[in-house]
Formats: C-alpha cells, structure tokens, sequence
C-alpha cells in the first residue's frame, strides 16, 4: 500500500509514446515590456527534431497507460494488485534510478495482498526484480553506463533577429536553438525473488523462490537456470535447468530452439549452505534428425545410476500434432487429429496409429469433424461418426475417448470409455454455462453463473 496516499485508488497514468523526427509551425508575437502586442500574430516556421542512432520503432508505436494499483473483488473478499509506476514506490525495488527513458520499467506486480471479506488478510505476495544490462560489444552506441542504448536529441530551431548595431539600428538575422539529450535506457527484466506469506490462526508460514539466470554472454538467450523454493521449516528445493547451448545440441541452436528446458534435475537441501541430494532427473530428447519434435523423456534413477525411458513420442502429423506415444509400461496410445488438423478428436488407448489407419477409421470421423467446423449445425452427424467409431469390433479391446468442439469456444462434448457423455453448453458470450449429462437436455452435473457488482 502507498505510505502517503495510505489507501489504494482508480487511478491510470498515461506514458506518453517516445517520438522521433517532426518539422512544425507555431505563433510567434512580440510585446513590449507593458505587454502591449507591437506588431500582429505571425506564423513563424521551426523545427523539432527527436533523432537517435538506433531509432527503435518500438519505443513509438503507441501510447500506453499502467495502473498503478487493481483491485479485484468477489463474494469471498479482494485481492489487491500493486503494480510498479514511477510516480509512487517503485525505486526502492528498481536496481538503478529513475530517469531517462524507461517507462517499459513500469506495470511490474511487486506486491499482491489477499484479504477476506472479513477484511482480514491471509496472504501477501511480494515480487523482486533486478534489471541486467547485458549488452552487445558491437553496438553502435557505447557508454560508461552500460544501461544506456541509445539517444534521442530534442532540439527546437526558431528564427530570431539580434542587434549587430544598436545605435544604427541594424539587425541580423540569427537561429535560436534548443536542444537536450534524452538517453534511452534497456535491460532484461529478471524475478529474482517472489516471497509468499500465508497468515493462518495467528501465525504467519512464509515461503521464499529465488530464480537464478543465464545471463553473462549477450550469444545466448536469457534462460532460467535454478529455481530455488525455501520453505517455512527452512528446507530448499532447487530446480536447476539446461536449454540448448548448455547441452550442446546444435540441432536446436541451429533451429533457434534455444528457450526450451531440456534436462531437468531437482536437488534437496536442508538449509541454504547445504550441497544437498539429488532426488530427481529428466531429460527430453529430440533425437530424429527429419524433424524438431522430442522423441522422448527419460528419467535417472538417482540410487542405481540406471536411465530409463518415461514415455517416447513414436508419431506426428505434418503440423506436429502428436498421433502416437508410448508409455515406459508399453503401452501405445493413439490420437486423431479432426477440425482441419486443429483438435484431438479421438484418443485411443492401446492400440498404435497403424492399427486404426488399417482398419479404415479414420477418414470418416476427420472429414465429419472438418464439416462440423465448417458449420456447427453438423455436429450431431459428428457425435453419430465417433459413436460408430467406438462401437467398433476392431476396437472393443481398448480405451476409447471421443471428443468435439465449437472451434474458438471450446469443447462441446467429451465421451470417456465409459460411454457416459458430458456436454458442455456456453452462453451468448461463449462462457462455459451447464455441464450436462449425455444432451444438451439431459441431467444438470454442474452450472456457471456470472454475477457483476454494479
């Protein structure tokens, strides 16, 4: 909460957009030292120019405003959203001072209190950050200050006249320039820190996460590299992560896949200053050289050194969907893709692609699917295609689920192997409204309701 405004307000701040180049015109008269207007209004040209060497587009696309402070509320209390801003508290959590440009600085969550509608507090949320000003050594615009990428230059030239001769009365004609330089100020934006406290029965159970990064070669992206979560008993979990260039998988760099976690391991610690055990490890492969999609996850068993496979990614459709995957118990699952290769349709548990491509299922429910997304009045023929799909003899020995959709809404209907169909009904703002059993007529299973506080 703002110590000198001491309660949260509606209120916005405008940040205007950070221009360039513009040549205008504006009224230019002249008055003696009683005020009197010596001579009538005339339109004088001059020039603004806002210029830099690296003139970024992004900082003048468009104006945008920042909340300070949000306050959302429901039946059950409010939650208050403090979020950073320049003109409250927001130095005191910034790692270099206010000025210049850098109002992308602003509209960070720093703090997030939860209260009841008693009006009492059960939790808070605060947000740390710090700001790394890595920067490229070819960069055309170099200074002590490495925040600093670029320059603008303000400079406004008007017309002017100047005395060369009083006694005589000779003028000459001069321009009058104003200038000053703005400096536009950049950094990657890293949560270094997010602190959690949960006010139960009078006592307060605080958990801290501490996020490192991979931050020290302007070659290579900025990736998480641990996430370290201390609990109230004081104990850590680390989560440490390798991307690409720490596993030295060209493949992916080469594709620019540089962002994706690959290897995973999770470390236990007692406290801080403990080395701690390793208690878990994964790894997703991309190991077929036709394609980028992962082939794998497999795990480590920490006790006896052994690596084994979680699951393997064994099929996928020209678009990357998943058709097929395998489970470390050997189990296939199948997947049919329908709505023009956009949703799962059919999910087959225990039978490969290959088995339903050779008993002809396919192509019926995917074409009865494209229909529906076509128009949504053919869904009933839809439900009809993937009935006679699931009745089918080739598949009675396995685990099918059927599924459809309103295409941008959401799912319409979900049949489990069970055969007991939920359907799924939205309302005119395509909210989801009832959940019903079988039809949109049949037995209520659940309801939404949306109420606005006027």
């Amino acid at each position: 909460m703002d110590p000198v405004k001491n309660k949260f307000e509606e209120i916005s701040v405008l940040k205007q957009p950070f221009n360039f180049t513009r040549i205008d015109k504006k009224p230019y008269r002249k008055f003696d030292d009683s005020g009197v207007e010596l001579q009538p209004i005339s339109v004088q040209e001059f020039f603004s120019f806002l210029n830099s060497d690296q003139s970024s587009n992004s900082y003048g696309s468009s104006d945008i405003v920042t909340y300070p402070y949000v306050i959302e509320e429901s039946g059950l209390g409010k939650i208050y959203h403090e979020f950073s801003d320049s003109n409250y508290k927001v130095q005191n959590i910034l790692s270099s001072d206010i000025g210049n440009y850098n109002d992308w600085k602003y509209g960070l969550p720093v703090h997030r209190k939860y209260v009841n509608k008693a009006g009492q507090i059960i939790k808070t949320i605060d947000y740390r950050y710090a700001f790394n000003t890595l920067k490229n050594g070819l960069s055309g615009f170099n200074t002590n200050d490495v925040s600093k990428i670029a320059f603008a230059v303000d400079m406004q030239i008007m017309p002017s006249k100047i005395q060369l001769s009083p006694s005589q009365g000779i003028e000459g004609d001069i321009f009058i320039v104003e200038n000053k330089i703005n400096l536009i100020e950049s950094a990657k934006i890293e949560n270094t820190k997010i602190i959690e406290r949960d006010f139960l029965s009078g006592q307060i159970i605080e958990k801290n996460i501490s996020n490192t990064f991979y931050d020290s070669d302007i070659n290579k992206p900025i990736n998480l590299k641990t996430a370290s979560v201390q609990s109230a008993d004081g104990t850590v979990n680390e989560t440490s992560y390798m991307y690409a260039h720490e596993k030295n998988n060209s493949k992916l760099i080469s594709a620019n896949m540089i962002g994706i976690p690959l290897e995973t391991i999770v470390v236990q610690k007692q406290n801080d200053s403990d080395a701690g055990k390793t208690i878990s490890r994964s790894e997703t492969k991309y190991d077929d050289p036709a394609n980028l999609f992962p082939t794998s996850v497999v795990s480590y068993d920490i006790q006896n050194n052994a690596l084994f496979t979680e699951v393997t990614y064994n099929k996928y459709d020209a678009k990357g969907n998943i058709q097929q995957y395998t489970t470390k118990d050997g189990i296939p699952t199948a997947i049919v893709w329908g709505y023009n290769n956009t949703q799962p349709i059919a999910k087959v548990q225990g039978a490969t692609y290959a088995q339903l491509v050779s008993l002809g299922l396919i192509t019926a429910i995917v074409d009865a699917s494209d229909q529906d997304a076509a128009n949504p009045a053919n869904e009933p023929a839809l439900i009809t295609a993937l009935d006679n799909f699931r009745k089918n003899s080739g598949l009675s020995a396995y685990q099918v689920s059927t599924y459809t959709y309103d295409p941008l809404i959401g799912v319409t209907s979900i049949t489990p192997p069970s055969g007991i169909r939920e359907v799924y009904i939205y309302d005119t703002a395509n909210r989801l409204k009832e959940i019903r059993q079988d039809s949109k007529t049949g037995n209520l299973v659940k309801e939404f309701k949306y109420n606005y506080k006027n």
